[in-house]
């Protein structure tokens, strides 16, 4: 898994221009492994599965209500991500 297993999706928010708002709880960065890959690969399995779905272009982070610049220093996300397919195999 990319995710800690005690993270929980507090919210997700859809809107009409295709962002996606998904707040998690304070345990994706707390348990989070600190390693710059861990950071991407945790990222970027939320953004690439929500941009499977036709409504949903690019994604904004939010722990606990508040937006973020980053999990763990590793990957910028103060900044609507988009689709990474890299990462895919």
């Amino acid at each position: 898994s990319t995710l800690p297993a005690t993270t929980q999706l507090l919210d997700i928010n859809i809107k009409p221009d295709g962002l996606a708002i998904v707040d998690f709880n304070e345990n994706l960065i707390k348990d989070l492994p600190a390693t710059a890959k861990s950071e991407e690969l945790a990222v970027y399995s939320i953004v690439n599965t929500l941009t499977q779905f036709p409504t949903v272009q690019k994604v904004e982070f939010r722990i606990e209500g508040k937006k973020v610049d980053t999990l763990l220093g590793h990957v910028k996300i103060e900044d609507n991500l988009t689709r990474n397919t890299s990462l895919i195999k």
